[in-house]
């Protein structure tokens, strides 16, 4: 069984997926309507950068 089966089995027929631009962290999944990337900063690289 594959990622998607998994979650098509569950309800969850689409997702989406937060992703660390800095250092491609996946940082969280979040239900949407259709597979869907969004980039952002994880804490870890958040504060590296407020130290800088």
């Amino acid at each position: 069984m594959n990622h998607f089966q998994a979650f098509s089995q569950e309800g969850m027929e689409k997702m989406g997926i937060i992703i660390c631009q800095d250092c491609n962290a996946t940082i969280d999944y979040f239900e949407d309507d259709k597979v869907t990337k969004l980039y952002s900063c994880c804490c870890e690289c958040n504060e590296k950068t407020d130290e800088q």
